[in-house]
């Protein structure tokens, strides 16, 4: 398959890159079966004010923790779908094969189980990953504005030039609108402090006996507002309070799934495979004195340095069998975010250059930071006493291109449903872990959401149950 890609080299505004891009694609003809990408470079956006100013629906966004590399997009030129965890391979050899050669990325991601979801996550299939009509781009602080059409006839070509128009005509122009005064007008648990306290020892029971050695148990919180926010500013001011974080909003049948994850999966660029180690988590101090004494507890805590060695074990046993190299000489750091810190161990693998993306995937997900290990006993036991649906939470959102992959572990995030929204957190429980210092770290993870949707909403009551 191959792409057509035209660029023009001047940077332009936004609305003048616009009028560019309809001028070249009214020139384009259909060309079956390929990728056409047209693309001009345009001065600096903000690209998820661009986004807030765009109706919802079809808004799509991927930013990297080094923010090196950002993706917003709306629009479907393009969708590939699984619905079990055994396609899911196939739909990243599809991608790969689509943008090879190209300069086009696709933006998506998969459910922790790699199956289609239920009850609110109804709509969100087990993988999506999808080519935006219109994208911006930020890469090394340069900015692209492209148009991207993939047609299989010419009646679907002119769907999408119409598509095209539309977006530009109607939309574009918009200002972000004022956000809605809205109000949380209920607050529900997943499990309350008793029902917590019988899963944290049922899995220690686990522990004890030998079988498992650590097991991640995840909390819903769900909210009903007054009205709907916008999920992009929720996740601009999410991403102002975590920089050190990959962020991404996917929206699709009418829900966004979005949220600001400190933890990569992987990044594969051509044989060469970035992965990391993130386990054990305190709180961030209330000032510099007892940050430090916080960090220092992180360093040498015994249960947590135990926690976060399984996590590195599990994740170099997956690779062996595709690693010709795999490099741990990097030391621990401390990973510090807004309301909490982490362990963090940076993995650099070698992998043979016939190794696919999709079988990498599936050998590291999901890892024992957000399942436990050994993994399939760890699963087996979250099924049955896990009352939540985890849906995309704790799955991976990212984006590929060609010779390039990167993805997230899609924790620290929440799921938008009109006046819906589920937060969701998780922690690990080993050997010495105990219900309420495990509760209470559930609640500092979902306090950085909680601020962040204080900050675009009025009249938060953080005492509503």
């Amino acid at each position: 398959m191959s792409s057509l890609n035209r660029t023009d080299y001047t940077a332009s505004t936004l609305a003048s890159g616009l009028e560019m891009l309809l001028r070249r694609l009214g020139l384009c003809r259909y060309i079956g079966d390929e990728l056409l990408r047209i693309e001009v470079p345009i001065e600096a956006q903000d690209c998820l004010q661009w986004l807030a100013s765009l109706p919802s629906g079809e808004r799509y966004y991927f930013s990297c923790r080094d923010q090196s590399l950002s993706v917003a997009g709306i629009g479907t030129a393009l969708e590939l779908k699984a619905t079990s965890p055994s396609a899911i391979p196939d739909v990243f050899a599809k991608a790969e094969r689509l943008v090879d050669k190209s300069n086009a990325f696709l933006l998506g991601g998969c459910s922790f189980s790699g199956r289609s979801g239920a009850y609110q996550w109804q709509g969100f299939p087990g993988a999506r990953f999808v080519l935006p009509l219109i994208e911006i781009r930020q890469q090394d602080g340069a900015y692209m504005l492209a148009f991207n059409v993939f047609a299989s006839s010419f009646a679907q070509w002119q769907e999408q030039q119409l598509a095209i128009h539309s977006i530009c005509r109607q939309h574009v122009f918009l200002e972000v609108p004022e956000p809605p005064v809205v109000k949380i007008k209920s607050r529900r648990n997943s499990v309350d402090a008793e029902l917590w306290q019988q899963q944290v020892q049922e899995v220690l029971q686990k522990v004890e006996e030998g079988s498992l050695q650590k097991v991640v148990l995840a909390r819903e919180v769900s909210l009903e507002l007054s009205s709907s926010p916008d999920p992009m500013l929720i996740l601009a001011a999410l991403e102002t309070a975590n920089p050190d974080c990959f962020s991404f909003a996917m929206e699709m049948d009418g829900k966004c799934f979005f949220g600001c994850s400190p933890e990569r999966l992987l990044k594969r660029q051509a044989s060469t495979l970035h992965t990391e180690a993130l386990a054990g988590t305190v709180r961030r101090g209330k000032n510099h004195v007892e940050d430090l004494a916080l960090e220092r507890v992180l360093r040498k805590d015994g249960k947590l340095i135990h926690e976060h060695k399984l996590v590195a074990k599990a994740i170099k046993e997956s690779l062996t069998p595709f690693a010709t190299l795999i490099e741990d000489s990097e030391p621990v750091k401390i990973l510090k975010l807004n309301r909490v810190q982490h362990r963090c161990q940076p993995l650099t693998v070698k992998v043979s250059g016939d190794s696919a993306t999709g079988d990498l995937y599936r050998c590291l997900h999901p890892t024992p930071a957000i399942c436990g290990y050994p993994s399939a006993r760890a699963l087996s036991l979250i099924n049955d006493i896990e009352q939540i649906c985890r849906g995309w939470y704790s799955g991976s959102v990212g984006i590929i291109g060609h010779g390039y992959c990167e993805l997230s572990v899609a924790i620290r995030s929440a799921l938008l449903a009109g006046n819906k929204l589920w937060l969701y957190s998780g922690v690990g429980i080993v050997s010495g872990s105990h219900a309420q210092e495990e509760w209470q770290e559930l609640e500092s993870k979902l306090e950085s959401m909680l601020q962040a949707i204080g900050s675009k909403v009025s009249a938060i009551d953080y005492n509503v149950h």
